[in-house]
């Protein structure tokens, strides 16, 4: 069996996502490119030390080095779970850069939805100026997911409560979430109730798109980030949400909100420690 034969099996065997699944075949299809079609039971210290010279020249970016050699560990590990091989061969160490997390201050934040309540024409059949606020909104009082929020349906809402239910399929962590939404939140979704359609926030174009055009909304509202910056686009408001709540309520109710196991991934990926207050300011020598 090829590591690439042994990638098909592990994705196959999982309940993993579309983009993921893409990841770890990508990993096991460039070691192969580098080392041949050889059995798994060949894998040892050259082939793991050529595949690593090979990403270093495809990309510079720590990240990504970090990225294949994790997948490559995911792989030998399964390969060891089938015994396919006796022992995983020893992996090269890459330190994963970490970025301190960076949310949009109240001010910033109030522009962008601000904006959004200005916005001309339609989304579908809404108004833009009701479905793309409501949806903002929804986001910050909720920290989800922008997938989760687009398969959001209008038997999830309880208007007579203010809950909004995020379903199990729908989150990351595969566990159901429900959140008390403000008034004005509730006022402009049911504001698009009619016509009637089975998801509240129906997105008719593709993601692609969808976020292309919330770039051009952050452009607007000169909160554009860099272009490569990914997770900087809709992402933002879920670290913008885990921020207020850390700096109201502490780091385990923003841990709650984004439904996380570990206060760690929290604090290391979410957190602004320059807007929460979590920076280290000795005392004056003076």
């Amino acid at each position: 069996m090829t590591i690439l034969d042994l990638a098909q099996l592990y994705v196959s065997s999982r309940a993993l996502s579309g983009s993921y699944s893409a990841e770890i075949l990508r990993t096991a299809r460039r070691f192969q490119a580098t080392n041949g079609s050889h059995d798994i039971s060949q894998i040892g210290p050259l082939q793991i030390s050529q595949f690593l010279q090979s990403i270093i020249r495809h990309t510079a970016n720590r990240h990504t080095q970090w990225h294949y050699i994790a997948h490559l560990a995911i792989l030998l590990r399964f390969a060891k779970e089938l015994r396919l091989i006796a022992e995983i061969p020893p992996l090269p160490k890459i330190t994963k850069p970490h970025k301190t997390p960076k949310a949009w201050n109240e001010d910033d934040f109030r522009r962008l939805y601000a904006l959004a309540n200005t916005l001309d024409g339609r989304v579908g059949v809404q108004l833009a100026r009701i479905w793309w606020p409501s949806l903002i909104a929804t986001a910050y009082h909720t920290a989800s997911r922008i997938g989760a929020l687009l398969s959001v349906r209008w038997c999830d809402i309880d208007f007579a409560r203010s809950i909004i239910v995020i379903r199990a399929e729908n989150t990351k962590t595969k566990r159901e979430q429900l959140f008390q939404l403000p008034l004005y939140v509730v006022t402009k979704i049911k504001a698009m109730e009619w016509p009637k359609r089975e998801l509240v926030w129906e997105w008719p174009h593709t993601r692609r798109w969808f976020f292309r055009r919330f770039r051009q909304i952050l452009r607007i509202a000169n909160l554009e980030p860099p272009h490569n910056a990914r997770f900087s686009l809709f992402h933002q408001i879920r670290r913008t949400a885990a921020t207020v709540a850390a700096q109201q309520l502490g780091i385990h109710a923003a841990q709650t909100l984004l439904g996380h196991t570990s206060a760690r991934i929290t604090i290391e990926h979410y957190i602004d420690p320059s807007l929460a207050g979590r920076s280290v300011i000795l005392p004056s020598l003076e």
